[in-house]
């Protein structure tokens, strides 16, 4: 009998642990980006992923070449801010970081940045099975970096000024910590030498900050 409850405590231990792990394992942003799904980021195999984690681990930024002839390496590796960003081609970038929902779960946010000509970003969000979920993030335009005081003070065509900002150039950045976003307007680098000498004075180059707060984007006030 006594054997019987030595074995049956034997196993409950080991379900706890193994519950407990698999939690930390679903939150580890290292586990994340190995299962991520092939078709999300193509350039990368799973055993090409395993690598570069292997590499980051013991502080190597050492590159593989991918699918498509490019070298990948790991940019950011940060286990305990769940954030990683790497480096998929010689222009492009996948970053992905954990960000917390509720006490008890979190979604994937993944965001994806091209640098040429300019860059720009997109951003989209996972649950931990990789299905998309509705966390809508509203893209920031050019103009919201303009500086209206200083655009009315300034006798400017402001019609002209909207139009030459008309095509947004943003790229995004998951904050360090926290669950936040930085977008940098890069529309400027876009223009001729000419035009953004006068369009420069009237935007600002901060970045815009936007927290995750009760499953909604704002930007912060700071």
């Amino acid at each position: 009998m006594r054997k019987s409850v030595q074995t049956i405590n034997k196993y409950l231990v080991i379900t706890v642990i193994s519950i407990i792990s698999g939690t930390i394992s679903a939150q580890n942003i290292g586990t994340t980006f190995l299962n991520m799904p092939e078709n999300y980021i193509p350039t990368l195999t799973k055993q090409q992923r395993f690598e570069l984690l292997e590499y980051s681990k013991v502080n190597r930024n050492d590159s593989v070449k991918n699918r498509f002839g490019n070298f990948s390496a790991v940019q950011t590796y940060d286990s305990i801010n769940q954030h990683l960003i790497v480096k998929t081609t010689p222009i492009s970038y996948v970053e992905l970081k954990l960000l917390a929902i509720k006490d008890t779960d979190y979604v994937i946010g993944v965001i994806r940045t091209v640098k040429s000509p300019v860059s720009i970003s997109d951003v989209k969000f996972y649950d931990k099975n990789w299905q998309a979920v509705s966390l809508h993030f509203q893209m920031p335009k050019a103009t919201d970096w303009l500086k209206l005081d200083s655009l009315n003070r300034e006798n400017i065509d402001k019609k002209w000024v909207y139009q030459l900002l008309e095509s947004s150039f943003i790229s995004l950045n998951f904050s360090k910590t926290g669950s936040a976003i930085e977008a940098k307007n890069n529309s400027l680098d876009f223009l001729s030498i000419e035009d953004k000498k006068i369009i420069s004075p009237l935007v600002d180059d901060k970045k815009l900050i936007f927290e995750l707060q009760n499953n909604e984007w704002k930007i912060s006030e700071q």
